[in-house]
């Protein structure tokens, strides 16, 4: 995924059980297919509140409905350093394509400010068209690391007498609460999220799960903002660990129906009208096909 090529291929299926061949001539092309079949064979070290796997973290979430996912955006200028090829645009699609019909989403950018980029609604054909059009804006141009403020607005609806138990917020940053020359300032910040703020989050339910794209990011924060809420935190230091970490909070907030490949094989169910498989692959790789029985 060196160049964020994204491939959704959707295929139809037949009133029988059939089973397709995958074919590949560049074995290491393969590991984004399983992943998308068979949810992540290798999983990357990922925390999450109980100290449970990915898969463990995505059968206890299995009986949640109408999912709610929030994707906050750092847009700092330090991004420029860890994130030159801008994998935040095809991360943020990624996501796009595969939240299904009917459940909310919402993206917002943050530096100094806040930006709403994309107005959280119910996840529709129109939603995903605007969504696609809004993440090309996303840049590394803003002062500041205002992590505070993002998880504010991004929560205002939190005045709702409702639980969020499966609302997910997905908070990608390579810093630290950075709001001010003034270090003071900072720290003081800094404590208002792990108290006020995140107090606010655990009694609604709600969920962060924290992307560091840097290792020179706030993990003690991140850890804290995702373990006290049941979410999950991880470094990605590469485009297939950001890849890897955002399906897997996706998992946990709208666990899919997968299926296994066994010999380069997998078979889908009679059942199935439609399933779509999501191959990644860099520049200059030799393309994985999918061949079905006839």
């Amino acid at each position: 995924m060196d160049s964020g090529c994204i491939i959704y291929q959707k295929m139809s299926v037949a009133e029988e059980s059939m089973t397709f061949s995958i074919i590949f001539r560049a074995k290491k092309h393969l590991t984004f297919l399983m992943l998308l079949l068979a949810c992540v064979v290798n999983p990357i070290s990922i925390t999450n509140a109980f100290g449970d796997t990915a898969s463990e973290a995505i059968s206890n979430s299995s009986q949640l409905k109408g999912a709610d996912i929030r994707m906050l955006i750092d847009i700092s200028g330090s991004m420029k350093k860890n994130d030159p090829s801008n994998l935040r645009i095809p991360a943020v699609n990624l996501l796009t394509e595969l939240i299904p019909d009917g459940d909310k989403a919402g993206v917002w950018t943050f530096g100094q400010w806040v930006n709403n980029l994309v107005q959280h609604k119910v996840v529709d054909n129109a939603w995903r068209l605007n969504a696609k059009e809004q993440a090309q804006k996303i840049n590394s141009v803003a002062l500041y690391t205002n992590i505070g403020a993002v998880l504010e607005k991004a929560s205002d609806d939190f005045y709702k007498h409702e639980s969020l138990e499966n609302t997910h917020f997905i908070l990608l940053t390579d810093g630290m609460v950075d709001i001010d020359r003034d270090p003071e300032k900072n720290a003081q910040e800094r404590d208002r999220v792990l108290t006020t703020l995140l107090k606010t989050f655990k009694e609604k339910g709600a969920k962060i799960h924290a992307v560091s794209l840097s290792k020179n990011a706030d993990s003690s924060l991140m850890d804290k903002l995702a373990i006290q809420t049941g979410g999950q935190s991880a470094v990605a230091e590469t485009p297939e660990d950001l890849t890897k970490i955002f399906l897997q909070a996706l998992d946990q907030a709208v666990p899919s129906e997968q299926v296994p490949i066994e010999g380069n094989e997998f078979v889908i169910d009679s059942s199935v009208e439609e399933f779509t498989a999501l191959i990644f692959r860099g520049d200059g790789s030799i393309p994985t096909e999918i061949m079905g029985p006839d």
